[in-house]
């Protein structure tokens, strides 16, 4: 699923109340969530879906070994300590990795020129990472964590709709299409409920409908002005400010609103 809204609407808010309910011992169906900031890990300028899915599988392990699930965490270590040494044949030494191979993690911004080569030997690995996550770790995590009363995961990734908007040359598409459309196949492949935000120029751009339907759902929207609560009962305050801002907005827009009533509701919902 998908989550947009404008900066400071609360989006991080609600995906922590999220997280809150949803792994809180009391909840109808108890979810083990595992949570990205995608800002902390990753170029925000600059994202691959390679990067992307790099960051949420060592997320994931992480947070699982956190939990006291080991179940295929060596696997994994012994996966990401190899990519760490293929990765030293693309000149990438001076990346500060640690001793722990899940704190694998650099931003490729401090890396111009290799970028590129190591995203192409990350590409390649794909197909192991997904098999080991799909095949071992997951299943492997599930019943451990059934043990303890959860049903299932959720991995959310947070920060996804900072990514600022461009144009790539090569291709004419905004970056935000080519991350969240055409690496779609990436994104989804993991065996496992997600939750990801998304810019809210793409999820209100003539793409909606093709969001919709590759991520299979409505995209929510943490609206910025509230007007109604949890239970649906009327906010008068957040209606009574929404009137005053449309107002503004009219009377900006034509003068006045009494004026010139039909134009200005054109150019207020234009």
């Amino acid at each position: 699923r998908l989550l947009t809204g404008h900066r400071g609407c609360g989006k991080t808010t609600e995906l922590n109340r999220v997280r809150d309910a949803l792994t809180s011992p009391g909840h109808e169906r108890r979810v083990f969530v595992s949570m990205l900031f995608a800002d902390q890990w990753l170029d925000l300028e600059d994202v691959q879906p390679e990067d992307l899915v790099l960051q949420i599988v060592r997320q994931l392990a992480t947070d699982l070994s956190g939990a006291g699930v080991k179940l295929g965490e060596q696997k994994l270590k012994g996966f990401f300590g190899g990519l760490w040494q293929r990765a030293k044949s693309v000149r990438l030494e001076t990346a500060e990795v640690g001793v722990d191979p899940l704190k694998f993690s650099f931003k490729l911004e401090h890396f111009p020129t290799e970028r590129d080569e190591f995203r192409k030997l990350l590409r390649g690995q794909l197909p192991t990472v997904f098999d080991l996550v799909n095949r071992e770790l997951l299943p492997a995590a599930r019943e451990e964590l059934g043990r303890d009363g959860y049903d299932d995961i959720l991995l959310i990734v947070d920060d996804l709709d900072r990514i600022p908007q461009k144009v790539l040359l090569d291709s004419g598409l905004t970056n935000h299409a080519s991350l969240f459309l055409d690496g779609s196949s990436a994104l989804r492949a993991i065996s496992c409920s997600m939750l990801l935000t998304v810019p809210i120029e793409l999820a209100y751009s003539p793409a909606q409908a093709r969001l919709r339907d590759v991520y299979g759902g409505a995209i929510e929207t943490v609206s910025l002005l509230p007007i109604v609560d949890r239970g649906g009962a009327p906010i008068e305050a957040g209606e009574d400010a929404l009137i005053e801002i449309v107002g503004r907005r009219a009377r900006a827009a034509a003068g006045t609103a009494e004026s010139q009533p039909a134009a200005c509701a054109a150019r207020v919902f234009a």
